[in-house]
């Protein structure tokens, strides 16, 4: 800033510090807004599930076992139905168990597939963008 000699100098020194309280009060609201963003529950979930398909270690272990567990419930629920009677649970526990297997021992081709649909999902609910 250059010193203040005259009433002209005094103005212009006003206007530029106007100028400056107006640009950093916009970059306040900007980043205010950038915060709140960030801090959404939503996107908090949505960047969970990214830096959980991401991590590779993690995934490893815990999205195989996730996916066995599952696609095995899914399976035995779709088995025993709305009417369980003895056969049906022992069927259904039999087709669980096989289904987690498979589902632990292929779970590569089901993260790439579940992981595709999973962003589809979250473009419809325009979670994702």
């Amino acid at each position: 800033m250059q010193p203040i000699r005259n009433d002209h100098d005094l103005q212009q020194a006003i206007l530029e510090l106007e100028k400056q309280k107006s640009d950093d009060g916009q970059a306040l609201r900007d980043q205010w807004t950038l915060t709140k963003q960030n801090l959404n529950p939503m996107t908090l979930i949505k960047d969970g599930v990214k830096d959980l398909f991401a991590a590779p270690d993690v995934r490893t272990g815990v999205v195989k076992g996730l996916l066995g567990l599952a696609s095995g419930f899914v399976t035995r629920k779709l088995v025993v139905g709305e009417k369980p009677s003895t056969v049906r649970k022992v069927v259904g526990t039999l087709a669980q168990t096989g289904v987690t297997s498979l589902a632990f021992k292929r779970s590569d081709a089901i993260q790439e597939k579940g992981a595709s649909l999973l962003s589809g999902l979250l473009k419809k609910m325009k979670i994702g963008n």
